[in-house]
């Protein structure tokens, strides 16, 4: 199971992975991703592909972008998620579809 949110006492964009258990909040990773993500994270969508490579879009507030964060291997880790900035003036709504 794999979940992205917003951390809204932080303002970081977080990544959440459980494998099994995932009733039970111990049994959770939870990855703080903010150090990149400045006070983003905000209205994220998070989606696997078939290689099990994880994408997540989400609105970074403060300076208004869409980003997209990847991740291929060890996404536990923050430091291997890349971001990018995809389009300026967006202040909501995300969605990713893998095509």
């Amino acid at each position: 199971m794999h979940v992205s949110y917003y951390d809204s006492t932080n303002l970081h964009l977080k990544y959440a992975r459980c494998s099994t258990g995932c009733t039970t909040p111990s049994n959770w990773s939870i990855v703080d991703l903010g150090g990149a993500a400045t006070n983003g994270g905000a209205y994220s969508a998070i989606a696997v592909d078939a290689s099990g490579i994880l994408h997540i879009g989400y609105s970074d507030e403060w300076s208004f972008y869409l980003r997209y964060a990847r991740c291929a291997t060890g996404c536990t880790t923050a430091s291997n998620w890349a971001h990018y900035s995809v389009d300026v003036s967006v202040l909501q709504t995300t969605a990713v579809a893998i095509a």
